[in-house]
């Protein structure tokens, strides 16, 4: 995937996550406000961490 897409990417997940989070703390869950925040440091983390699947092995054998 190109830098600028994970970028993207990036950026679209922290503000859903933060958006999330500042809306669940003004309807007052608390709990709720502190996993949107984790889930999206995990969708973070997933994006930036693990590789992208190319696909099978390249010979066989």
């Amino acid at each position: 995937m190109p830098i600028s897409v994970q970028i993207l990417i990036s950026a679209l997940a922290a503000v859903v996550a933060v958006s999330v989070a500042i809306w669940q703390n003004a309807i007052g869950n608390t709990i709720d406000q502190w996993v949107a925040l984790a889930v999206g440091i995990l969708m973070l983390f997933g994006i930036w961490i693990f590789p992208e699947a190319k696909g099978g092995r390249g010979e066989k054998g």
